[in-house]
């Protein structure tokens, strides 16, 4: 098999000839005229909803909110008022696909991954804070719903229009409803606001011929069952807070695993090349062969010099190859 037909393979939770490394597999881009963040290589600033960012150190560069005196959406009755939606002309999309897939230089012996951050609930809480969108849910339900909706049809527009002129093999959603000790908020709020609207992304994304991945930071085992009756075909980043290899065994094949590694090792700044790889071979031994790649949601992955020979990721790579098969 090709890296991409192998991937492929573990993406749907068919059998491999090798453990493959996600790092190693695809190509990901986040497309800019979704204007889910500031312009890459910038320093930060407004995203397309009006919140701020800023690239800090604390997240190896990545962008995360700016501390802010008032938030986009202080009423959440009051979002028709407050919130503005990105927009992008079918001429931006089409140039925006021009030079960013120039600039990546995408092989066709990898998948082409389409990144959309800042899910529904994601978000929700990016637009009016963190306590404060708990809060909203629980005492304006329906505005909440209503804004949901509205966010939803946007997310809609994003796949169409990345399938038009971005032409992916997956599109990765990420929402994170799950800390490393549990669920952020109870399953019943999950399945009666969110998963419904989730569930239209992804048969967007299914009509489109494109797989799904879900993101889930945190432990998010329990939502097992949910995300396998919505449909979705792979699921990220499967941390070792959750019982991976438990997981692996429930879904019976019938979706993919990407995950497994511990963050807590492979994002020490002083994380040795040693630790690095007994950790992956920790992954592949305990979590491979059937529907289950190498990875994490690293702070790491978006420094390009760690894909360099020595660097974490050129690491697990070069590990998965001499161990994954």
């Amino acid at each position: 098999m090709t890296k991409k037909e192998n991937l492929l393979h573990a993406l749907t939770g068919k059998p491999v000839e090798y453990v493959p490394s996600f790092f190693d597999s695809v190509t990901t881009f986040d497309p800019g005229p979704a204007q889910e963040f500031p312009p890459f290589g910038s320093p930060g600033g407004p995203d397309g909803y009006g919140v701020l960012w800023t690239a800090t150190d604390s997240a190896a560069g990545a962008f995360t909110p700016s501390p802010v005196d008032a938030h986009v959406l202080t009423d959440i009755t009051k979002w028709k008022e407050q919130v503005t939606f990105p927009h992008a002309s079918e001429e931006a999309w089409e140039k925006g696909a021009e030079i960013e897939l120039a600039i990546l230089h995408h092989s066709p012996d990898k998948l082409l991954n389409c990144m959309s951050p800042n899910g529904l609930f994601e978000r929700l809480h990016m637009l009016m804070g963190f306590e404060e969108a708990l809060v909203a849910i629980y005492e304006e339900p329906e505005a909440v719903c209503e804004l949901l909706d509205a966010i939803t049809e946007y997310k809609i527009s994003v796949v169409k229009h990345a399938a038009k002129y971005y032409h992916p093999d997956v599109f990765t959603y990420l929402d994170d409803y799950a800390f490393e000790n549990g669920l952020l908020m109870s399953p019943d709020v999950f399945r009666e606001l969110f998963k419904p609207r989730i569930q239209k992304i992804i048969d967007a994304v299914h009509k489109e011929n494109i797989l799904f991945k879900m993101h889930c930071c945190g432990k998010m085992e329990s939502l097992l069952g949910d995300f396998l009756e919505m449909g979705i075909d792979s699921l990220d980043p499967c941390q070792p807070c959750n019982d991976v290899k438990q997981m692996i065994d429930k879904a019976h094949g019938k979706i993919g695993f990407m995950g497994g590694l511990d963050i807590k090792i492979i994002d020490k700044p002083d994380a040795t090349e040693a630790e690095i790889r007994e950790e992956t071979r920790r992954c592949i031994q305990t979590y491979g062969p059937t529907g289950y790649i190498v990875g994490c949601a690293s702070l790491y992955q978006y420094d390009f010099r760690e894909f360099a020979p020595g660097g974490r990721f050129w690491t697990i790579n070069d590990e998965c190859a001499a161990a994954g098969r």
